[in-house]
């Protein structure tokens, strides 16, 4: 799952510059890749590579991030790609971090990346999620579906059922620019239900672009669906106190002078 900061780029500037093994809080293990010699000090920038890392692993608890096994460090030059987590194809319990070394500088805007990208990791682990979309009544998780009563199932559910086929025929559409042109249309057609225009992208986009927006803002008091969608999350005693765990973790990470 991808977390965009503006434009899209094209995939031939994507360059994956270091892959490492993730044991607990430790990286260790890195494998380099090549790179144009631009992007070598960036290969090299072994602190920075830590410093993200201990971002990541300030702000989420131990216990919930097991599944993570590999941090991969990429860049796709500025303002494209921010972060994503990929669920490892012969490993499904396993998923990878991936963060864009140049576009971390920013700490806030990766902070709340993280967070979206994290709750990839708690709404489509494999206990939640069932990535193949033969099993699926519905393919709605692009592709597949959350297992019954999952976050991802019941989120579909209560806010994606009324909206599905219109969305799908859109989704179905091959041309990228007509297609993100009607995305666009959709999200204009219906902003009061989503968040943010990239939440529109399908089902497990717009619940984590929920989840962001329930770690980092007050509870809402309005009646939109938008709202509902951050409320849903207080409804499960567990995610209310990760929400704290979190929070606290957020702000002790940033009252901390020694962090940028």
């Amino acid at each position: 799952m991808k977390t965009f900061t503006g434009d899209t780029g094209s995939e031939g500037d994507y360059h994956e510059l270091v892959r490492y093994q993730v044991d607990g809080d430790t990286i260790s293990g890195p494998i380099y890749h090549t790179a144009p010699d631009d992007l070598e000090s960036y290969k090299q920038d072994a602190a920075a590579h830590q410093a993200i890392w201990e971002l990541f692993t300030t702000i989420i608890p131990a216990e919930q991030r097991q599944m993570v096994d590999e941090y991969i460090i990429f860049t796709d030059g500025t303002h494209d790609l921010l972060a994503a987590v990929e669920q490892e194809e012969y490993k499904p319990d396993k998923w990878s971090l991936e963060v864009d070394i140049i576009d971390a500088k920013d700490r806030k805007a990766l902070a709340a990346t993280l967070l979206h990208e994290f709750a990839h990791l708690v709404t489509l682990n494999i206990n939640q999620s069932e990535p193949d979309s033969y099993v699926c009544a519905v393919d709605y998780v692009n592709p597949g579906c959350g297992q019954p009563n999952s976050y991802v199932d019941l989120f579909y559910r209560r806010f994606w059922v009324d909206i599905f086929d219109e969305w799908s025929a859109i989704n179905a559409i091959q041309n990228d620019d007509e297609r993100d042109q009607k995305l666009e249309e959709f999200y204009f057609d219906h902003q009061s239900q989503f968040l943010t225009e990239y939440a529109t992208t399908d089902t497990s986009e717009d619940i984590a672009e929920s989840w962001a927006y329930f770690i980092l803002v007050p509870p809402p008091t309005g009646d939109t669906t938008a709202s509902k969608k951050i409320m849903f999350f207080y409804e499960f005693p567990e995610l209310a106190q990760l929400r704290d765990q979190i929070t606290t973790r957020l702000c002790g990470y940033f009252l901390d002078p020694a962090n940028p």
